[in-house]
């Protein structure tokens, strides 16, 4: 059976999957190589022709910790579930499925539903996140519109939230979408509200992310309405309005302007900014390095570390040295490991040891590290420039240009020959 890791596009945004098809009637996906498939997906007919399908979701960090604490027979259920599924048929796994989540022990990390073609891909590309290019390769049409009265519309885009999402944040995320849409119809760009716009998780740090390729637009479910993730959405608008609306041959003539400007040397408006902020950033790493060099000689392999910082509950609690390898560290506990800049350790509110050596050098470290004050002026409290690079991201790439570009000329903070070349772009 094959196991192979699926092409989602942006990595960044998507995490990390794997697509285990045992048939043309049933696929699984899974985070990792190893363990208990995270979804299940059967069809009545094969997956591109059927009408309707199951959908068993686990969890399968929870199910590693029953199976490593309770040892199950071989041959259970659970310890069927636990490995590759290619002992089993569609029927057989199927029949397991069912048997976990009709079980009173396992119900808790198992759930099943049975959805139409259309609400199963509302289902995959909100509820589970998942990328709409994954849907494509799997299972084909998306299936025609059921309940219309479900659908929220803004301009000429369809609105997708995910099933459990409370009516009062639904309404908020909705007047976030409004808000961005009056700004690209004052902008005389309210054509760029089109498609879908997906309200979901998203890994990347960004609130939003467009995908050229399904031409979808997805924004973080928990998206807060304010100027920064308006911003965002302006960017994310503005990728949609290059690859969706502007002609080849503009195309052409925004990567080539782009190309003359970097070769240029051309400024952004964040140059002086940047610039100070390298200043600090290099001032620190040479004020901390001494420190960094004493722990490297204190710590040895299998030295406890405790991490404390509970908003990051999936490393709170103990590590222990691994090794290290130039500026990095890496730390393991059992079967998991992290790798970390090992100036990060220098931080008492993060790390504490119990080796009274190693933690006169984490507090002395981190007197350091409490001098270090580096702030950015947001790009949405940045003034009006003339500056053909408006941020220093824009010089990343033309799309990304402009994105920036389409950010800063729609809240009227583009301004000069930028200002009049980017008009020449969108009209």
């Amino acid at each position: 059976m094959d196991l192979r890791k699926i092409k989602v596009g942006d990595t960044k945004t998507i995490a990390a999957l794997y697509a285990e098809s045992p048939s043309d009637y049933l696929v699984a996906f899974r985070s990792s190589r190893r363990g208990p498939p995270k979804i299940v997906i059967a069809g009545d007919r094969t997956l591109k022709d059927s009408t309707k399908f199951q959908i068993w979701v686990l969890k399968p960090k929870a199910l590693q910790r029953y199976f490593r604490t309770n040892e199950p027979p071989v041959g259970s259920p659970v310890w069927n579930i636990m490995g590759r599924l290619g002992g089993l048929s569609d029927v057989q796994l199927k029949a397991t499925l069912d048997s976990l989540a009709n079980s009173k022990e396992f119900k808790k990390y198992i759930t099943k539903k049975t959805l139409s073609r259309p609400k199963t891909f509302k289902y995959f590309t909100t509820d589970l996140h998942l990328y709409v290019g994954i849907w494509d390769q799997f299972f084909g049409e998306k299936g025609v519109d059921e309940a219309d009265e479900e659908i929220v519309k803004v301009g000429n885009a369809k609105l997708l939230f995910p099933g459990n999402i409370r009516p009062a944040n639904k309404a908020k995320l909705i007047d976030l979408v409004k808000t961005v849409y009056s700004i690209l119809k004052k902008a005389g760009v309210g054509e760029t509200m089109t498609g879908d716009v997906r309200f979901s998780k998203i890994t990347a740090q960004a609130v939003g992310m467009y995908y050229p390729k399904t031409q979808d637009v997805r924004i973080k479910y928990v998206a807060k309405k304010d100027k920064a993730t308006v911003n965002t959405l302006l960017h994310e608008f503005g990728h949609k309005w290059m690859y969706e609306f502007m002609p080849q041959s503009k195309q052409s003539l925004l990567k080539d302007k782009w190309k003359e400007l970097r070769l240029s040397g051309a400024k952004s408006a964040q140059d002086e900014q940047e610039l100070r902020i390298q200043e600090i950033v290099d001032d620190y790493a040479k004020r901390i390095k001494p420190y960094v060099e004493e722990a490297k000689r204190v710590l040895k392999t299998g030295d406890k570390l405790t991490y404390l910082n509970k908003r990051k509950r999936s490393i709170v609690g103990d590590w222990y040295i691994s090794y290290f390898k130039g500026d990095s560290v890496f730390l393991k506990r059992g079967h998991e490991s992290i790798k970390l800049k090992a100036s990060g350790l220098l931080r008492k509110e993060l790390w504490k040891s119990e080796n009274p050596s190693m933690q006169k050098i984490i507090e002395e470290g981190s007197k350091i590290s409490e001098d270090l004050e580096i702030t950015r002026t947001p790009k949405h409290a940045m003034k009006p420039t003339a500056e053909w690079f408006p941020t220093e991201y824009a010089k990343k790439s033309p799309s990304e240009w402009f994105a920036e570009m389409f950010a800063f000329s729609t809240t009227g903070r583009l301004e000069g020959e930028p200002e009049k070349f980017f008009q020449s772009l969108v009209s």
